[in-house]
């Protein structure tokens, strides 16, 4: 008897190894393994978190920033084959990967579900700093001639014009990682901007790029 409930109690303390080892099985099973040679020196980039203002911008902003970073990289990758932005997000969307789902995978799993050796990840953050309302106006004031002669009045009317401009300053910080299947980062960049402008990330991202071991001059 004794021996029948050592037993049982044996059984149920290895069922959550037991059920974790499963489930990291079936987790396994799911993702697309590529082999180091169909791997090699391929590199995808993944679409960039944008927030705003503290708000993350819509998936196509993300995008967007993904095809400039891809459209610099790609004339200077060397080496390294930039794997197109669509091919990398279809695989994304077929594996179930969302932005808001990528943190429940490690990069070493994110590289075997793209079928690449490196990723690249990035982040951008802009604050406004201040805003600023600028204009000008003109206006002519209604005048009256007097003709003697035939002692009439006429009176000219007047005109006004104007203009109104806003402007806003922004705090703007780029992160980017440079990851291999290992999971191992091997490039991490924080920059933040020297412009104050809506689109000042871009320089930026052509400075960090330029300085990434994947960049080839």
């Amino acid at each position: 008897m004794n021996r029948l409930l050592s037993l049982i109690a044996a059984v149920l303390l290895s069922w959550p190894v037991l059920s974790q080892n499963k489930v990291d099985t079936i987790r396994k099973t799911n993702i697309p393994s590529a082999t180091a040679a169909d791997s090699h020196n391929k590199v995808a980039i993944l679409p960039f978190t944008f927030i705003k203002e503290e708000i993350p911008v819509s998936e196509e902003v993300s995008m967007q920033v993904q095809n400039e970073c891809y459209a610099l990289l790609s004339k200077h990758g060397g080496v390294y084959t930039i794997q197109d932005p669509r091919k990398t997000i279809v695989l994304l969307n077929k594996a179930g990967i969302t932005r808001a789902t990528m943190m429940n995978y490690t990069m070493d799993e994110i590289c075997a579900i793209l079928g690449v050796e490196y990723t690249i990840d990035g982040m951008i953050t802009m604050s406004k700093t201040a805003e600023t309302l600028s204009g000008a106006s003109s206006y002519n004031n209604q005048s009256k001639e007097t003709d003697r002669q035939n002692g009439t009045t006429k009176s000219t009317s007047g005109s006004s014009s104007g203009y109104l401009t806003q402007t806003r300053e922004y705090l703007t910080t780029l992160n980017l990682k440079v990851y291999n299947d290992k999971g191992t980062v091997l490039y991490n960049q924080n920059r933040r901007s020297l412009w104050d402008t809506v689109d000042s990330y871009k320089p930026t991202l052509t400075y960090v790029l330029k300085r990434s071991p994947l960049y080839s001059r």
